[in-house]
Order: C-alpha cells, then sequence, then structure tokens
C-alpha cells in the first residue's frame, strides 16, 4: 500500500478514509503521527494515509472547489459586513479590505483553475 504523508490532517481525511475503507472491508488507513501535537481545532495530528484515501480527499479540494467556496464566503460576507458596517461595529474601509482580499483570492483560486484545466 503506497502512503502519502499528510500536512496537518483535516478532520475530512479521517472520515474519508474511515468511509472509503470500510467500503473496501479494510480497516480504516491512516496512522497518526504521535509525536506531533494538533495546532488548531478541527486538525488531528499529522499522519499517513493510502495513496486511494489521499486521492478522494485532493479530488474534493481542487481549484474550482476552493474557488466556489471562496465565492461563497465573499458572498456572506458582502452580507455580514454590510450589518456590521451599520451596527458600528467594522468600518467601511476595513469592510472593503476583507472584501477585496476574499475577491483576490477567489481570482486566484480561478487562474489556478484554468491551468488545471490545461493540465
Amino acid at each position: 500500500m503506497t502512503r502519502i504523508i499528510t500536512p496537518p490532517w483535516p478532520a475530512d481525511l479521517m472520515t474519508i478514509c474511515r468511509n472509503d475503507c470500510a467500503a473496501r472491508g479494510e480497516p480504516p488507513c491512516w496512522q497518526i503521527d504521535a509525536g506531533v501535537q494538533p495546532h488548531h481545532a478541527g486538525y488531528a495530528m499529522r499522519g499517513q494515509v493510502c495513496a486511494d484515501c489521499y486521492e478522494i480527499w485532493q479530488a474534493d479540494h481542487d481549484a474550482t472547489a476552493k474557488r466556489r467556496c471562496a465565492e461563497r464566503e465573499l458572498h456572506q460576507r458582502r452580507i455580514v459586513y454590510a450589518k456590521r458596517v451599520a451596527a458600528g461595529k467594522m468600518t467601511r474601509q476595513e469592510a472593503d479590505r476583507e472584501i477585496a482580499r476574499m475577491t483576490a483570492i477567489a481570482c486566484d483560486y480561478a487562474e489556478q483553475e484554468g491551468k488545471e484545466r490545461l493540465l
């Protein structure tokens, strides 16, 4: 079994691994590196996973999925920040700056998406 060392382990990768391995009638393939402590809520420790499970997870995190997520976040920010500005909890300049950052992220993923299509 080919194993891939993962960056800090996203909880959804563990779920994919658990479900995919169970569908194949195998125990979960993930192995946690106990020497690395979690650094962020929602992440477990670093570890290893088989190539099949990683490929399934990676396909769900391509540039198209990331761009769509950034666009959803941008839509939410426009709604929420307008309310925060109206309530005096955020300045218009702060809101504009944060929206511009998320717009740039969405544009970066759109550019990356175009490059992935060429491959």
